[in-house]
């Protein structure tokens, strides 16, 4: 039964709580757009607007989700990143399996459909190991192999960055850098990720991550104003995605239709899916143990991943991928000085208005500043 708290709304210091929350909603923002890029790179970036709206609904029903229901008051979550990357790869599967047909509303309606299933299967494997209070099985697990799955995933996070900076495969990486152009634009954005890295860990403030990305756009533009570059000609180098300006998230959403799902293809990528739901599972119990031995309040475990997997038919019902506890975040937010559940319900609230007027943000995205942040992204998971 999920029980919403009546507790914990009481702030010690309210501008700290609301700061926060800002800038912890812009920085879900951020790796919102990295992600979407990632899942819908190629043939299926032409629906990165809905994408992002999608990420940045799911992730604010979560957070708010659980910011009612958990009984620590700073509970912090985030997209899985597990399922992240492996529902890029499902979608370059996807890609090869229809072809030219991925391109269209049938390769978007099951895409969302296989998404909206991992949601819903990391909510059933939440619910079972919850109701019947069977975390203590997972810790079973040998820690090598979670550190193996944890390595694979940022390798397989790396190569989506690169395949951003070069606009093809990692498979075609040999071809692509024999162009003069594409190995100068490489180390642009190394250089992007090495200045995003350096300011999250020089500053180790909440703010530094959206001020730095801020930062990297202004300069960007200033260089593109300075040599007098159009918008075609910043698509046609690969400094900008290739949507059209008047593409919005509303009109790709009547494109959706369920008749249109590849049902052979989704029953073909089943594995994949519990793969995600069972690595978040993993995940998830890790994090609430580790959050508890963090602080001093004692945690129910088995209640807080049971109402995280009804959080998570939230995401299942508009199609985003699941989530679950970001400790790290959580631990750091209350060194900050957070202390209550309003900075992750502002944090969600951001987010929500980052959803309904930022889509027409994507086409002026720059590419550095998203494979910037997929680098530094893939750079944390290796150091964990």
């Amino acid at each position: 039964m999920i029980t919403i708290q009546k507790s914990g709304f009481r702030s010690k210091s309210l501008f700290a709580d609301v700061s926060l929350g800002i800038f912890e909603g812009l920085d879900n923002a951020m790796w919102c757009y990295a992600f979407a890029t990632v899942i819908f790179a190629g043939a299926l970036a032409h629906f990165l607007p809905l994408l992002v709206v999608v990420l940045l609904c799911g992730w604010a029903f979560l957070g708010i989700f659980v910011a009612l229901t958990s009984e620590k008051r700073v509970h912090i979550v985030s997209m899985d990143e597990q399922a992240v990357v492996i529902l890029t790869s499902i979608a370059g599967l996807l890609v090869v399996s229809m072809g030219e047909r991925a391109a269209t509303s049938a390769g978007l309606s099951t895409m969302l459909a296989i998404m909206s299933l991992s949601s819903v299967a990391v909510a059933l494997f939440f619910y079972v190991i919850g109701h019947f209070r069977l975390t203590r099985l997972l810790e079973l697990m040998p820690y090598p192999v979670i550190c193996g799955f944890m390595a694979g995933i940022g390798w397989l996070l790396l190569e989506a960055g690169i395949g951003i900076v070069i606009d093809a495969p990692v498979a075609e990486f040999r071809e692509a850098i024999r162009d003069p152009g594409t190995i100068s634009k490489l180390l642009i954005f190394i250089a992007a990720a090495t200045a995003l890295l350096a300011a999250t860990i020089r500053m180790q403030r909440a703010w530094a991550l959206p001020v730095a990305s801020l930062v990297l756009i202004i300069v960007f533009y200033a260089v593109v104003l300075v040599k007098g570059q159009s918008m075609p000609e910043l698509v046609a180098g690969g400094w900008l995605f290739d949507i059209p300006v008047e593409t919005g998230a509303l009109d790709l959403l009547q494109e959706i239709s369920f008749s249109q799902v590849d049902t052979s293809f989704v029953l073909s990528v089943l594995p994949q899916i519990l793969t995600i739901a069972f690595l978040a599972l993993l995940t998830q119990s890790m994090s609430l143990s580790a959050l508890m031995a963090a602080g001093s309040q004692d945690l129910d475990t088995s209640s807080e991943i049971e109402d995280m997997g009804a959080g998570n038919l939230l995401c299942a019902a508009i199609a985003s991928p699941p989530g679950s506890t970001d400790v790290i975040q959580s631990m750091l937010y209350e060194e900050y000085g957070a202390s209550s559940r309003w900075m992750s319900l502002i944090s969600g609230g951001v987010c929500v208005v980052m959803a309904v007027f930022g889509s027409a943000i994507i086409p002026w995205m720059p590419k550095v500043l998203v494979g910037a942040t997929v680098f530094l992204f893939a750079y944390q998971l290796f150091h964990e």
